[in-house]
């Protein structure tokens, strides 16, 4: 029996393992979910349900 090949697996598993880990780790932030983006969405269904009064929606400064 050559036990070689059971090794490199067990690496390659190892390596596919902590690659998942960090791609799906390091998924961007979706705007909805900040302070900002939720205080933009809240303007914006505003204006779109037709109320009369607008929140104030941050604006950014660059």
């Amino acid at each position: 029996m050559n036990i070689q090949p059971l090794i490199v697996m067990k690496h390659l598993a190892k390596i596919l393992i902590v690659t998942l880990m960090a791609l799906t780790a390091c998924k961007a932030k979706y705007s909805f979910n900040s302070y900002e983006g939720k205080k933009k969405l809240k303007y914006y269904n505003s204006i779109q349900y037709g109320h009369t009064e607008y929140p104030k929606a941050k604006k950014n400064k660059k």
